[in-house]
């Protein structure tokens, strides 16, 4: 793995061909699993090496060698059955004598790395505070617009290729998706209040209670329930809650907000 950037941008550049990998949120959440059993079965070399009664916990027949190491191994239709029947459902039940699943559910809905991201920001930006701050407004507050602009048209080029997954799934997911944000946004209202938050924050933490994660919740619930399809809720999140959240649900929080505060 010498050359692991360019080997991560040649994979970048097949998978943006690819409808279920049109964006840098999907990619990165597929080339994060599939560096993570290469960097884990070299690893796992290593220390067999080292330690003549090591073993590892990932079955032999799992191991990257023995799957992905062959370039004229499986592909296509046949390497897609055996990632989503075999791979994920046999590691995703490993034997975690040294965690409790419960254990592990926690740590990953707290500490995953885009909890700590976006944690970590919040805390260096309170720190920095305005003036600290006001050196990076050139590139995080003045190209947020055009960044954003770009971010919906991709949402929306991938929203629009899950609605056949809507399709199949039928009225009743379509429904939760649509019925859940106000719900969801009433009781993150709730917390506002405790907090003493001001409109602004109030509508904030609404959205925040009302949106749907088509990042970090997936991963979480694939710990939680195995069984579940994720393909289902990423279809939900972002072809039902996040248009609805856009165009309804934040004027609507707004109003709630500002009609609960006599603004």
């Amino acid at each position: 793995m010498a050359n692991i950037s360019g080997i991560v941008k040649s994979a970048r550049n097949i998978m943006r061909q690819d409808t279920g990998t049109g964006s840098d949120e999907l990619r990165i959440l597929q080339l994060g699993w599939m560096l993570f059993l290469k960097i884990f079965s070299d690893k796992d070399k290593e220390l067999e090496l080292m330690d003549d009664n090591y073993t590892s916990p990932i079955p032999p027949e799992l191991h990257w060698d023995e799957w992905a190491g062959d370039d004229e191994g499986m592909t296509g239709d046949e390497l897609l059955q055996f990632v989503d029947r075999k791979l994920f459902p046999t590691l995703s039940e490993i034997d975690l004598s040294t965690a409790k699943r419960r254990a592990v559910l926690v740590h990953e809905v707290f500490a995953n790395k885009s909890v700590v991201l976006l944690g970590g920001g919040i805390l260096i930006g309170w720190i920095a505070g305005p003036q600290g701050l006001e050196p990076l407004s050139p590139l995080f507050v003045d190209l947020f617009k055009g960044a954003l602009c770009l971010f919906l048209l991709e949402m929306g080029l991938i929203a629009a290729d899950r609605l056949p997954d809507l399709k199949r799934a039928g009225l009743f997911l379509v429904g939760c998706a649509l019925a859940l944000p106000p719900l969801l946004a009433l009781a993150g209202w709730g917390v506002a209040q405790a907090m003493g938050l001001g409109v602004g924050g109030t509508v904030l933490m609404m959205t925040l209670a009302g949106s749907a994660s088509y990042i970090a919740a997936p991963t979480a619930m694939r710990i939680a329930v195995p069984e579940a399809n994720p393909a289902l809720g990423v279809a939900a999140a972002l072809a039902v809650t996040f248009p609805f959240n856009l165009l309804l649900g934040i004027p609507l929080y707004l109003w709630w907000a500002q009609a609960m505060a006599g603004a």
